[in-house]
């Protein structure tokens, strides 16, 4: 019932809707007073109601206007927490800081000792910083990813 009355509102009043909130793509459009006057003779609610009826839509005889605008207002959208319940929840260890990743820590003067030697084993002493970094780019573009294919061994 409530699919069938949405299909019955044309593209033209969306978007006179958003025209006259002042959603336009140019400013010349906004809030124009044809719009104004537009709302001023929208018909009432219980004749409206009656034009979906008319149109097709399929709304069962016995009810009324304000009983399928109000169809769902009894429903239950979400859990109503009690103060006790708010507090625990706010005061408890959450989950979070199980999925943050550890902070990298700082190499030690002897983790770069041992980086800088292995460094240098590869490459001459007379090369810069940025050639060994641009060689070590290089390098990485070259790689080809395996296929998936390539784990898995043939069954015979």
């Amino acid at each position: 019932m409530l699919a069938e009355s949405w299909k019955a509102v044309t593209q033209e009043t969306l978007r006179n809707c958003f025209r006259h909130a002042g959603f336009t793509l140019d400013a010349d459009t906004a809030v124009s007073p044809q719009v104004d006057s537009m709302c001023d003779e929208l018909p009432s609610a219980d004749v409206a109601f009656d034009d979906l009826r008319a149109a097709g839509v399929l709304i069962p005889a016995g009810i009324t206007f304000e009983g399928f605008a109000d169809a769902d207002k009894d429903l239950e959208l979400c859990v109503e927490l009690t103060d006790d319940e708010i507090i625990r929840q706010v005061t408890e260890d959450s989950d979070d800081t199980e999925n943050e990743e550890p902070a990298p820590t700082q190499p030690t003067s002897s983790e770069l000792t041992r980086a800088l030697m292995t460094l240098s084993s590869v490459y001459s002493s007379n090369m810069r910083l940025n050639e060994i970094e641009a060689d070590m780019i290089a390098g990485k573009r070259n790689t080809v990813q395996k296929k998936i294919s390539d784990f898995f061994a043939a069954k015979c």
